[in-house]
């Protein structure tokens, strides 16, 4: 009785121990070793170990800031060396991490909404790609009299050839650029409207009469000015 039951629980423990790890199992282990990856990271950033951190970044290593600016992998340690009294960076929560494999992909929330992608090679975790996207601020809208926002549907010429077409649906004016969607503009004030679910904001200026003369858009930090032409 005691070896049948001996080997009931061999038999259960080895059966255990041959099963492959789940993905959940996977996920954590993969989140250990970047929160370690991450402190060599910091730690090499600190120290300016140009070579340590030539074996973190991958090759194919892109940052696409939210500006649109993109550093490769040698602007973005150039970057990092050059900076006198580098402070590491905190370590991400890896809340919001999928794992493929080799692949790693994170996802963070603040005032930007970032992904990082990191890719395992040759048993070593590299960052391969860094990518931030501006998060639209909460804006208070308010009620225009749609006499008003009359006052702003026409064409407007952004550079020859290129122009914008504003127009009025019920009591919402519609943006459509030259091979772009059509966008929604949400009025703040009279004259300034912000682009629904983006971050760019139209500014509506006028003459001395009071005739709406141009828009000068503000976007990523660019602004482009758009003459009313009819």
């Amino acid at each position: 009785m005691r070896v049948l039951l001996f080997l009931i629980v061999f038999s259960v423990a080895l059966t255990t121990y041959g099963q492959p790890a789940t993905k959940e199992d996977q996920t954590i282990q993969v989140k250990e070793e970047l929160k370690k990856f991450w402190k060599d990271l910091q730690d090499a950033a600190v120290k300016k170990d140009r070579k340590a951190l030539e074996g973190l970044y991958a090759d194919e290593f892109i940052f696409i800031h939210s500006s649109g600016q993109e550093d490769n992998k040698q602007k973005r340690i150039d970057i990092t060396l050059g900076i006198t009294d580098y402070s590491p960076a905190p370590m991400p929560s890896f809340d919001e991490m999928f794992v493929y494999g080799d692949v790693a992909v994170l996802r963070a929330k603040g005032m930007n909404r970032g992904t990082t992608i990191f890719v395992k090679k040759h048993g070593q975790w590299q960052v391969m790609q860094v990518q931030s996207t501006i998060i639209p601020p909460e804006r208070k809208t308010v009620k225009l009299d749609v006499k008003v926002l009359d006052q702003y549907v026409g064409k407007y010429e952004q550079a020859p050839g290129v122009s914008t077409t504003i127009t009025r649906q019920g009591d919402t004016l519609i943006a459509k650029g030259m091979n772009r969607p059509p966008v929604i503009l949400l009025p703040v004030s009279e004259t300034k409207f912000f682009v629904k679910d983006n971050v760019g904001e139209f500014n509506f200026y006028k003459d001395e009469k009071g005739m709406v003369t141009h828009f000068i858009l503000q976007a990523n930090g660019r602004e482009t000015k758009g003459t009313k032409l009819e």
